[in-house]
């Protein structure tokens, strides 16, 4: 099982994966920290292949060059422990498939009414307007890739088979074909089953038509009477669709219909999808806007309009029909309102007298509509900017936010590191650390580490928490920055002095290792606590290991299991690990297999490759495995085993991986396969796993899977001894000793076997006997040759004991003689047999 001190989680390094959020076929999403920061963390399975590498170039390349309120925001791909992730924003209401679930799961709409649905395919339709546009087709649009925002914001997601049909700047090919057929079955239109499919943009309207399906009927899976997949694409060639509810709107029907139409061509594109789903009539029988108008305006840098872009919420809807009110100094003054309040006519004086101060609070006033002041995102705009370019580093900041985020401005990272620099130079603590960011992630700017350390150091120095964590990690790590532990400690304990729960726990560890100072497990276990109080999963499974072992606090098994408990019930997939172990070991809690079996299949099931290999342990050796044994659902399957490895394996997990090979390699649960034995151990090998270096030793030696080598052997053997295995040291002896590879030399042979027996080694102790008995490549010792004899004959060694036996007759010790012949004959040896009876059986006394 994995144990509860499995070991003390270091939450220091650029990212730091808390839970996982979603998973499939090919990767997983998990929700992490990036430099303190909530981000979600995406990674495909297959790390090796060429799929996966194409998959991460193409989703990053896609990402990259998307920038929409309605987009899911990219920040950059990150390799770490040697996985790749794509750092994003996280959404945190998750998938529009899981609310849909988590609404119906009652039998009740209590989430999702009507306008609610409305907006969400009105927003949905505005990303698909802009990816279009862009020249990119999504190719999977389903419920399950539109993600959520806290605030219920659309934002479309999962590029990985998303198409670019071509460039944006000069609209040249760069794609050969959009024919070959991806997505999934039950959202893809009827021309893609066709004898020759081509993605368009109306295939995508089709799959809107779907989720829109999704949402109004409250199911996630189309055409849910039919298990099989494959059966799909003849009914919807056939022209059968979904049916809507009784009680959907007939807007909404209409557009869900057009896009569901056969032909393509009749289908709406995106644009019109929005409008039909987004107007209404007023009560003159006009139409009106229910939160903006269809097009709006984005602004340069001089007010000048960049161009139409759709999409926009009451914070935008101002910008309908854009028009500069008044031209002061700066060309760019916003209107003042009419107003009679005497407040907000005193800041109209002052601002119109220069005063910055002002200038910034009317502009937050036309931002959120205060004081009777119409929302006006343009007014809001122009009244900002002229606070900011009089020096107000509070209007420099929103302004760069505004352009980061495309709020009422075309998106613009450019735009944000201006405006972040200039307040970042006049002292501002936040733009220091969102400047740091841009040059970290390198956005608008060319990345650079130095230059974000240099940032959040300034951030840090004026008390920015999160820039203190930050700088905490990069010291530790020599980010950016010169390496040092005690430069660490001092960020760490600044942060956690202010509250910081990732402080708290960082301190705490650096404490518990000694790093930078003096290891004091006391004090490690006050600041985790600390950290653990405010929630945080990390510092409960840390707090539950130093109770579980008693490191600076009394040994409390009751108060681990409860720590582990809570960190596993806010997802924390090692604290569900951990505490499957409690359960299944009895250990500050009742002994309950059933518990033990429901924690570590959760983890297992939620992507966490540890667990999944203990699963597979248990698969593989039913028959001594307690919960296999306990009527909890676990049976001898090693098909099963096989399939929870190859899920830990493609996560990298190397003791899985070396696994894997050796179940191809003997045909247990899969065909037998040297080849793919060969690629497994070469993989696990590449992450040190000695095990798998010796397998691969013994692979070239022999020529199964690989092109016979005996030099090749022999450089894994010698990578697997390095690594501490014991076997491949008595393997290198004997290439010694036969001359393979190397000189041949009866004393270098000694000198490893030697080195294998001490490391344990069964069989080298018998060889290192047979040696010193001989005086083969060592001086003759019969000592040493009784003493290493005895040493494999002790593990139930038949040779060991029949050779150990035949050493004693040759001394005249008939009675230590008989003793270890008849252990050789009690494991079945019938030469032991025979000797007990010939040799004991005429004369000599046995006993």
């Amino acid at each position: 099982m994995c144990p509860p001190a499995i070991r003390l989680f270091r939450f220091m390094s650029l990212l730091t994966i808390e839970n996982i959020v979603g998973s499939g076929a090919y990767g997983a999403v998990y929700r992490a920290r990036w430099g303190g920061q909530p981000v979600a963390a995406k990674t495909f399975f297959r790390s090796q292949s060429d799929l996966y590498k194409k998959a991460i170039q193409k989703e990053t390349s896609i990402l990259q060059r998307l920038r929409h309120r309605h987009i899911i925001q990219f920040y950059r791909a990150h390799q770490q422990d040697g996985r790749m992730y794509l750092i994003m924003d996280l959404a945190e209401k998750g998938s529009l498939a899981s609310v849909i679930n988590t609404k119906s799961s009652g039998g009740q709409d209590l989430l999702l009414d009507w306008p609610t649905k409305m907006r969400l395919a009105y927003e949905i339709a505005l990303g698909l307007e802009y990816i279009h546009g862009e020249g990119v087709l999504h190719r999977d649009l389903k419920s399950a890739n539109v993600l959520l925002t806290r605030h219920m914001e659309v934002k479309l997601a999962d590029f990985g088979l998303a198409e670019v049909r071509q460039s944006m700047s000069t609209g040249a090919s760069i794609s050969n074909s959009s024919t070959g057929v991806v997505g999934t079955l039950r959202w893809m239109a009827p021309e893609l089953f066709s004898d020759k499919p081509k993605y368009s943009p109306k295939s995508d309207m089709y799959a809107l038509g779907m989720v829109m399906w999704e949402m109004a009927a409250n199911c996630t899976r189309p055409f849910q009477d039919q298990t099989n997949d494959y059966v799909v694409p003849t009914f919807v060639k056939d022209g059968r669709r979904e049916v809507l509810p009784y009680d959907t709107p007939a807007q909404y029907r209409e557009l869900v219909e057009q896009c569901w139409h056969q032909d393509p061509a009749y289908r709406p594109d995106a644009s019109k999808a929005a409008l039909m789903v987004h107007d209404e009539p007023t009560e003159e029988g006009g139409v009106a806007n229910k939160h903006c108008s269809a097009t709006s305006f984005g602004l340069s840098t001089n007010g000048s309009i960049l161009g139409q872009r759709r999409g926009c919420d009451e914070v935008e809807s101002a910008l309908y029909n854009l028009k500069i009110a008044e031209n002061q100094q700066s060309g760019h003054v916003g209107r003042l309102p009419q107003t009679d309040d005497p407040v907000v006519s005193f800041f109209c004086m002052q601002a119109r007298q220069g005063d910055q101060d002002a200038q910034l609070f009317l502009g937050w006033m036309y931002s959120h509509g205060w004081g009777g002041v119409e929302k006006s995102v343009e007014d809001s705009l122009c009244w900002y900017r002229e606070a900011a370019e009089r020096g107000n580093d509070t209007a420099q900041l929103t302004l760069a936010r505004i352009y980061e985020q495309g709020q009422g401005v075309e998106p613009s990272d450019v735009e944000a590191v201006t405006w972040y620099r200039k307040a970042a130079d006049r002292g501002n603590a936040e733009a220091q650390f969102s400047l740091g960011q841009l040059y970290d992630y390198g956005r608008g700017v060319k990345e650079s580490l130095v230059d974000a350390a240099q940032w959040y150091g300034r951030a840090a120095d004026q008390g920015h928490v999160d820039a203190q964590v930050k700088m905490g990690s990069w010291c530790s790590l020599g980010l950016g920055v010169e390496k040092s532990d005690i430069k660490a400690v001092n960020w760490y304990r600044k942060a956690a002095l202010q509250g910081s729960a990732t402080g708290q726990l960082n301190f705490g560890y650096m404490y518990h290792s000694g790093q930078g100072l003096e290891r004091d497990d006391i004090k490690a276990v006050e600041w985790y606590r600390k950290a653990a109080d405010q929630g945080e999963a990390g510092a409960l499974v840390n707090l539950g290991v130093m109770y579980y072992h008693g490191y600076g606090v009394g040994q409390s098994y009751i108060q681990a299991v409860a720590l582990y408990r809570r960190a596993a019930e806010q997802g924390h997939l090692k604290a569900q690990c951990c505490l499957s172990s409690m359960y299944q070991d009895g250990l500050g809690v009742e002994q309950d297999y059933v518990e033990a079996a429901s924690w570590l299949r959760k983890a297992a099931e939620q992507g966490y490759h540890q667990a999944q290999h203990e699963l597979a342990l248990m698969y593989l050796d039913a028959e001594s495995s307690p919960l296999c044994s306990k009527g909890v659902g676990f049976k001898q399957n090693h098909v099963e085993a096989v399939s929870w490895l190859l899920k830990a394996a493609l996560q990298e997990n190397a003791d899985a991986q070396s696994l894997l090979g050796s179940l191809y390699a003997n045909g247990t649960g899969v065909k037998q396969n040297d080849i793919v034995a060969a690629r497994w151990y070469k993989k696990a090998a590449a992450q040190g796993d000695a095990m798998a270096m010796f397998n691969l030793g013994c692979f070239y030696y022999h020529g199964r899977g690989v092109e016979q080598s005996y030099v090749a052997a022999l450089a894994w053997h010698q990578e697997a001894t390095n690594h501490g295995n014991e076997m491949s040291p008595r393997n290198i002896g004997y290439m010694y000793e036969v001359g393979q590879a190397v000189e041949q030399s009866i004393v270098e042979a000694a000198r490893w076997y030697l080195i294998a027996a001490e490391r344990g080694d069964v069989r080298a102790q018998l060889l290192v006997s047979k040696s010193f008995f001989q005086g083969r490549g060592v001086k003759k010792n019969k000592d040493e040759a009784f003493k290493w004899c005895r040493k494999a004959a002790e593990q139930s060694n038949v040779d060991a004991q029949l050779q150990l036996g035949g050493m004693y007759l040759v001394e005249q010790n008939d009675a230590e003689a008989a003793i270890w012949y008849r252990k050789a004959a009690e494991q079945g040896n019938a030469r032991a047999q025979m000797v007990l009876e010939s040799v004991f059986g005429q004369g000599r006394e046995a006993e």
